[in-house]
């Protein structure tokens, strides 16, 4: 699962890369969602590009950043950076380091949320 011993210690969720982990219910709970903040660049773009399913799977899009995320409210929900209604899946390379970098950020920055329904 997304959640283990090593990544959640009762109150505080990690991810692999050393950032937070949240969860969401926008939409009057209609979606779901999961952030990982704290992703460098090279893996913020290597999670975006990978294939997360599509609308068949409740898979309502990506939002991707270069900078930190809070749980999104239903608005940034509803309108994500890649989008299964808007057929940006799967996403090119070229939009995916375009997402997830800032030159004026450090690294480790970046941030994705997952939109499901």
């Amino acid at each position: 699962g997304i959640l283990t011993d090593e990544t959640y210690d009762g109150s505080n969720a990690s991810n692999a890369y050393g950032g937070s982990i949240l969860f969401g219910t926008p939409n009057s709970n209609h979606y779901f969602t999961i952030t990982y903040n704290g992703l460098s660049q090279d893996a913020c773009t290597r999670l975006t590009m990978a294939d997360w399913g599509d609308a068949s799977s409740g898979l309502v899009g990506l939002i991707v950043q270069s900078s930190a995320q809070a749980a999104p409210q239903d608005n940034a929900a509803k309108a994500p950076t890649f989008s299964t209604a808007a057929g940006t899946f799967p996403v090119a390379l070229a939009d995916a380091v375009a997402a997830c970098t800032d030159k004026a950020k450090a690294d480790n920055d970046a941030s994705i949320t997952w939109v499901y329904r």
